[in-house]
């Protein structure tokens, strides 16, 4: 190679923003005979002080690295091998620099090779690690369980809240199926939900009956997270649970009685509703049950949002029913939001017609929004006090323990 070439490829070789070496022989830590100028950057050293000097590699290996260098390059030289290492120098500044180290030996028998600063890499591995193990110390410290498992369900990682909550050795969950911990109504909307995450949809909740050889069967609060890899593809799930059981039994029992009181509610033969006391003083129908519906000759979802006259009735004393609030109803002192109003007759024109009623009203609060509600039952008794007036009007007397009801009771 003439002597141009040579100075246009050590001209490139400047260029390069690593250091480029040669060698003398096959030893890296020989005498070098070239160094382009990227080796100030590295060092602090400039080639012109270094040149010729075969100690000057050696002399700036760090301490505690210099015996594993020292190992790799006596290796490389054996087998005629590639040398390669990652290893801490000291620089001119005494300040500590990692490079990545490499050199190849070449047809004349010398080495040429290149290093690499690699310092900041390090560093920001090294903050990962930390962040790591911090982040495993956390998750291991954690209370609630925490689960990692790959699409099929394997698990690649329990903590020690989710192994002492299922009563299984760590070593036994590991690389089983987080599915077969599910009880098996809940497994398909377990695998309906992993389905439906994507790298667009990486979060979402679900409730659980699982599995637990402590415990039995228990219900559990999942967050689901899909954690995806460096190609935004989904590699694991993260799932963060946390017992609920006793809230979910409760929440399944007032179900079950509020399904069986719906039941009682539609089927009773009273009229029965509720109704809501708003701002501006209207009183409106909350909801109906079907005797209700019946009497008045309407659909019950028809008396939702009307007061008692919108939907055709007029009452004699209808304050006297409505007008009791939570603050002054003596009965109500001392209790929790809930009161029963003496049961009482009263009279009211529906459609132009006088009925009288047997009632029962119960006043209660919403803690929340601190809206007042009413619940009523009446009973349609207008024959009764019919025939007791008629039996009145005629002077006959009535059996032993009767009374008479007037419009005016």
């Amino acid at each position: 190679m003439n002597d141009h070439c040579t100075v246009k490829i050590h001209e490139f070789e400047n260029d390069i923003p690593c250091l480029i070496y040669h060698i003398e022989g096959d030893c890296r830590l020989g005498k070098a005979f070239y160094y382009n100028s990227f080796l100030e950057n590295i060092t602090g050293y400039r080639a012109k002080e270094v040149m010729g000097n075969p100690d000057f590699w050696s002399s700036i290996i760090h301490p505690e690295d210099r015996e594993r260098v020292l190992a790799i390059n006596s290796f490389a030289k054996q087998h005629h091998a590639t040398f390669r290492a990652d290893y801490r120098i000291l620089k001119k500044s005494s300040d500590v620099c990692w490079i990545m180290d490499e050199a190849k030996p070449n047809e004349d028998g010398n080495l040429v090779g290149y290093a690499v600063d690699i310092t900041l890499k390090k560093r920001m591995d090294e903050s990962m690690r930390y962040d790591a193990t911090m982040y495993q110390s956390m998750i291991e410290d954690q209370t609630e369980c925490v689960c990692r498992f790959f699409g099929n369900s394997r698990i690649s990682f329990v903590n020690k809240a989710f192994e002492k909550l299922f009563g299984i050795p760590r070593q036994q969950l590991i690389d089983s199926y987080f599915v077969q911990l599910i009880h098996e109504e809940c497994r398909d909307s377990f695998w309906r939900l992993i389905s439906e995450m994507s790298p667009h949809n990486t979060k979402s909740e679900i409730e659980l009956l699982m599995g637990t050889k402590s415990s039995g069967h228990i219900w559990i609060e999942w967050t689901v997270r899909a954690l995806l890899n460096n190609n935004s593809k989904i590699e694991e799930f993260q799932l963060v649970g946390r017992d609920i059981h006793d809230h979910k039994i409760a929440e399944l029992d007032r179900k079950f009685v509020l399904e069986q009181m719906s039941a009682i509610y539609d089927a009773n033969p009273y009229c029965m509703g509720v109704m809501k006391k708003m701002p501006d003083g209207k009183v409106i129908f909350v909801s109906a049950n079907h005797a209700t519906a019946n009497f008045f000759g309407k659909p019950a979802k028809e008396f939702v949002g009307k007061s008692l006259e919108e939907v055709g009735m007029i009452f004699e004393n209808i304050h006297d029913i409505i007008r009791p609030s939570l603050r002054d109803n003596e009965l109500l002192r001392g209790k929790d939001n809930l009161g029963v109003l003496i049961p009482k007759v009263f009279w009211a024109l529906i459609l132009g017609k006088k009925y009288y009623f047997s009632s029962t009203v119960t006043i209660f609060k919403n803690k929340v929004t601190g809206d007042e509600y009413i619940c009523f039952v009446w009973h349609d008794i207008s024959k009764t006090v019919e025939l007791e007036t008629m039996i009145k009007t005629t002077g006959k007397e009535l059996p032993d323990g009767e009374t008479w009801i007037t419009e005016n009771d």
